[in-house]
């Protein structure tokens, strides 16, 4: 166990308690980048991208800063955080640190959820924008082939000048 107010701590707590704020912050540009994604505002979601990109190199460097602190334990690399905590950190700094290992470990599982679920929105979009284009580019072809149950080719036939008025269009 270390002493009371140990240095490797306090700063362990202030990266704890940064990461937190980060990750609180880029879920809130999750949550907006869902909402442009869903009204579809182009230039909106290329300002938010680079808003979260550059809030992902904060996480990392936040992070790398953490590992590099845990790394001054013998036991840095192979154990959980709160592991250390409760080998070699003293019981008054431990009820503050502990608090916020429980708060990051929240924010990181909140994060991972609405990334899935912003990640499930784009999807379904790219879906929805390239059935559109199939649509679209069918309409302009005579002859349009698609597979059908059993792997077989259908052909259907588009009836007279159907196409070239797409095309016009």
């Amino acid at each position: 166990m270390v002493a009371k107010g140990n240095p490797v701590f306090t700063q362990l707590e202030s990266v704890i308690k940064q990461e937190c704020a980060l990750y609180e912050e880029y879920l809130s540009l999750l949550a907006a980048e869902e909402e442009v994604v869903v009204n579809v505002s182009p230039d909106k979601i290329l300002s938010i991208a680079h808003r979260r990109e550059a809030l992902h190199d904060k996480l990392q460097d936040a992070q790398e800063r953490r590992k590099t602190l845990l790394k001054t334990f013998p036991e840095g690399d192979s154990i959980k955080l709160s592991e250390i905590i409760a080998r070699h950190c003293h019981p008054d700094d431990a009820k503050r640190i502990v608090p916020q290992v429980r708060k990051l470990k929240a924010s990181i599982a909140a994060v991972q959820q609405k990334g899935r679920e912003a990640n499930q929105v784009v999807d379904f979009s790219l879906r929805m924008v390239g059935g559109c284009l199939s649509l679209l580019h069918s309409g302009t072809q005579n002859v349009t082939r698609v597979y059908g149950r059993k792997g077989s080719i259908k052909e259907s036939y588009n009836p007279g000048k159907a196409g070239t008025t797409l095309k016009q269009a």
